[in-house]
């Protein structure tokens, strides 16, 4: 979408959680065969969900007209 110009660049911000989901990837990878250790996985991928939504609604509040 910001390729296409319907998203400001700004909005590429919002990619930043990423670093939260590639986390819990790792540790899903590591943990799969024990569903007990998965905890801080389920809340990395949360707080990535959260986190994203969070600064792209903040960057279009920031930039709308």
């Amino acid at each position: 979408m910001v390729t296409v110009g319907k998203l400001p660049m700004l909005a590429l911000l919002s990619t930043l959680p990423l670093v939260f989901s590639l986390r819990a990837f790792l540790l899903l990878r590591q943990f799969a065969a024990r569903p007990a250790q998965l905890l801080p996985a389920i809340k990395l991928t949360l707080a990535s969900m959260l986190n994203h939504a969070l600064l792209l609604t903040l960057i279009m509040l920031w930039k709308s007209p």
